[in-house]
């Protein structure tokens, strides 16, 4: 597989990077930032909006420019239903919480339009009870009780799974056993 020209170059080069900082501390809009070179400010994605929707990123780069993008993630932040996902060819997600139903995704990526947390909630149980949909429910608890368990200091198997990280590498390893110039983005745990 050929990387791309440009880190080609600078490879030659010797590019040496010392000093690595993220422009968020927190995943979403750390990749968001990551995927389009800007600020949390610059690129909206942050906490009070947490949905990356940007059209102007690396990855439409690289599409636009004859590649095949494939990602691959263990991180429900790192997803179709946050954004990131989206414009990749192929996008898939390992994540529990991930899974979700239509009351999930529909929910999580308006999360701007609600002015607390309480009122996407009641939106969110309003949408899974109307739709019978159970596994938004699951979904929702699931990530709830990860959630307070990472604030406990306790981590769940969805932070962090061997056999799920072994998985993720094989996908890798397999798409860029290609011919095709291939972008390949992976979030492991």
């Amino acid at each position: 597989p050929s990387i791309a020209p440009f880190l080609k170059s600078r490879e030659k080069e010797g590019m040496k990077l010392e000093n690595y900082y993220s422009n968020a501390s927190w995943t979403l809009p750390a990749h968001s930032s990551l995927f389009t070179g800007k600020l949390p400010s610059e690129h909206g994605c942050h906490t009070g909006n947490p949905y990356f929707d940007c059209e102007n990123s690396l990855v439409r780069y690289m599409n636009n420019n004859g590649f095949k993008t494939v990602g691959l993630s263990e991180n429900s932040f790192v997803s179709k239903s946050s954004g990131l996902g989206k414009e990749f060819d192929s996008f898939e997600c390992f994540s529990t919480t991930e899974k979700g139903g239509n009351a999930w995704r529909n929910v999580w990526q308006r999360d701007n339009e609600f002015d607390s947390r309480f009122q996407k909630y009641q939106e969110f149980f309003k949408i899974a009870i109307a739709e019978k949909d159970i596994e938004s429910v699951k979904t929702f608890f699931k990530h709830a009780l990860d959630k307070f368990k990472h604030n406990l200091g306790i981590f769940s198997e969805s932070d962090y799974n061997p056999k799920k990280t072994d998985l993720i590498i094989n996908e890798c390893l397999a798409s860029l056993d290609s011919s095709q110039d291939t972008f390949l983005f992976a979030n492991i745990m």
